[in-house]
């Protein structure tokens, strides 16, 4: 792995951990359950796609199929947390 890998792999994880951090506290802290969910849909769903992105970048060289997994957990998480807030809105 080069040193520029590493520095984006680092980066990467870092910013996606900061964002899941900040969705949860959204979720401790703001006040009705439309600021929340608004928390919990944005920042979450980038926070996890960028650790995923910094794990396929890791683990690129061991196996091509690590791609493939990595992108589809991707679109799967930006396909079901948009539908999972909206449902929540319409319950509440």
């Amino acid at each position: 792995m080069s040193a520029i890998a590493g520095v984006l792999i680092a980066a990467t994880m870092i910013l996606g951990t900061f964002l899941v951090v900040v969705a949860s506290v959204g979720l401790v802290r703001f006040p009705d359950v439309f600021c929340r969910m608004h928390a919990a849909g944005k920042a979450g769903t980038m926070g996890i796609s960028l650790i995923i992105v910094s794990s396929v970048i890791c683990f690129a060289g061991v196996d091509n199929s690590i791609l493939v997994r990595g992108l589809l957990a991707i679109f799967f998480q930006f396909l079901t947390t948009p539908t999972a807030t909206h449902l929540l809105a319409r319950s509440s």
